[in-house]
């Protein structure tokens, strides 16, 4: 509840209102809405659980469901209000991060950087991991693009597993440290 009365305050200072269940706009009257692209009975159903929490704020987003080939189309050319989606990262990142967030990638069609971000201080921290040598730059320059990711708010966690899973080839087993 203090979370959707904070969310609430930005809301209204942002130029939103409820009019009874329904967020709108205070001069248009619009109301706050989106459409959630998905192609997956997973993707839908997550959608709608997010759906049903954002309808507390008065937001109703409308769920589009489309064909593989569609929603690629419209992935690729950025023809979306919203998509799920996950970037697997290697252990040790690199230079695929320009790929996936830099300013440069918002501009070109086909890259990851489906959130649009455009922000120097992305660009700046991925240029200081590209150029680390050490492994203490390295964790220095991954640990500062994260924080620029998280304080620009461009993805939505859905969830994440606590423990890692664990199985070998002969004998499965919990291992006694994880």
């Amino acid at each position: 509840r203090d979370t959707l009365k904070r969310a609430l305050a930005l809301l209204e200072s942002a130029g939103y209102a409820l009019d009874g269940t329904v967020l709108r706009n205070r001069v248009t009257k619009q109301p706050f809405t989106f459409e959630i692209l998905v192609t997956t009975r997973e993707q839908e159903r997550l959608a709608l659980a997010y759906a049903r929490d954002l309808k507390r704020a008065g937001i109703v987003p409308r769920i589009r469901v489309v064909d593989a080939v569609q929603y690629d189309q419209r992935r690729l050319a950025y023809d979306y209000d919203m998509i799920e989606f996950r970037w697997d990262q290697s252990l040790s990142p690199g230079n695929e991060q320009s790929f996936y967030w830099s300013a440069a990638a918002a501009e070109q069609n086909g890259s990851r950087n489906y959130m649009g971000a455009k922000s120097a201080a992305i660009d700046a921290m991925i240029d200081a991991l590209i150029k680390a040598q050490t492994r203490p730059e390295v964790v220095s320059a991954v640990r500062a693009l994260d924080r620029a990711l998280l304080s620009g708010f461009y993805t939505i966690p859905l969830f994440h597993l606590p423990d890692q899973w664990l199985a070998r080839w002969t004998t499965i087993e919990r291992p006694h440290v994880t």
